[in-house]
């Protein structure tokens, strides 16, 4: 139906709109159509807006029928099921847009070649983001040092950027990084990101140190506990055990209380951070080179992948064009890269 401040229908308009819905839904015969189960709808959602974001987690659960959640018996729906439905339905429609210029603000930092890290997240502050617990810069690396952590260590880099209106939108990451291992045969490491507190990626990393590789997260934050902004946290951490000639234990604990009880313990290199230039350090480093948040992403629809043109008109063309005049960028040591428009 039209907008409230739109032409209605007339009655009889109405009625021939519904009586086609009847045949429409006869002919399609008994069974022909169901509802969705949530992970159906999840997938077809991101079919439709060519956005790589779990919107079916905000679903409701599916009903059980005989153990399994697929059944269509079992897709039963209460009122509040429904009014839960429609809202992420909504979730869905506000993460895309078609002609209007993109209403986010992105906050970017170049670190290459950058002797203080506060200084490179100042201008963040004009409009409310932050960086916290950043560690040391190494210019000779091109990056923001992330140092390496044991899965139990709490340590992070966290940065923090306004949320989205209302505390809904999607937040769009992305980081720019590399491995250095100053030590041969020694472990891959993980990098762990987590957005809003929610753990979204435990992405290994094996590549040489100058070959930095760009890693892109949507995450929609509907679901995330968000108080004062969206908080974006990166950790370096090595899983596995692994000894390095040369280098004593780090793990000192009483036999019985190892892992495994009376076993040989965590076994990583014991070093001081302090003394040893990081270029020393018996563990792999990841480098931090670029970072882009935007906390109110809205994607451009069709995507750009598509090939779609839907410019048939001058009037069309010229929303086309608009629609890539994105929004302010606030940067870090540089404006973010922006997509250019092709005339047609």
């Amino acid at each position: 139906m039209p907008p409230k401040d739109k032409p209605q229908p007339t009655a009889a308009e109405k009625e021939r709109l519904l009586a086609w819905i009847v045949a429409q839904q006869k002919a399609a015969g008994p069974g022909g159509t169901r509802r969705l189960n949530k992970r159906e709808a999840g997938a077809a959602f991101r079919d439709v807006t060519g956005l790589p974001v779990d919107f079916g987690h905000g679903l409701p659960g599916d009903g059980t029928v005989a153990g399994f959640d697929t059944g269509a018996d079992g897709l039963q729906d209460a009122a509040d099921s429904v009014a839960t439905w429609v809202r992420v339905t909504k979730r869905v429609v506000d993460g895309v847009r078609f002609t209007e210029p993109s209403p986010g603000v992105v906050f970017a930092a170049d670190l290459r070649g950058q002797k203080d890290a506060r200084k490179v997240f100042d201008p963040w502050k004009v409009r409310d983001g932050a960086a916290k617990e950043l560690g040391r810069l190494l210019p000779q690396l091109g990056g923001l040092l992330l140092e390496p952590r044991s899965p139990g260590d709490r340590e992070v880099v966290r940065f923090t950027v306004p949320p989205p209106p209302e505390r809904q939108g999607v937040v769009r990451v992305r980081l720019t990084v590399s491995v250095k291992k100053p030590v041969p045969d020694l472990p891959h490491p993980r990098l762990w990101v987590e957005v809003g507190g929610r753990p979204v990626d435990y992405r290994e990393l094996a590549g040489p140190a100058d070959a930095p590789v760009t890693i892109e997260y949507l995450v929609h934050t509907g679901d995330l506990a968000i108080q004062k902004g969206v908080n974006v946290s990166l950790s370096n951490k090595v899983e596995r055990p692994y000894a390095v000639p040369g280098f004593e234990n780090e793990d000192r604990s009483r036999p019985e209380d190892k892992l495994p009880p009376g076993g040989w313990g965590l076994f990583r290199p014991a070093f001081d951070r302090r003394t040893l230039q990081p270029e020393q350090w018996p563990a792999p480093l990841v480098i931090l080179h670029e970072v882009e948040i935007e906390s109110n992403h809205i994607a451009p629809w069709p995507p750009a992948e598509w090939k779609a043109d839907v410019a048939r008109s001058p009037t069309r063309r010229r929303a086309r064009r608009s629609s890539w005049r994105s929004g302010p960028t606030v940067p870090g040591a540089g404006r973010a890269a922006r997509p250019s428009a092709s005339r047609s």
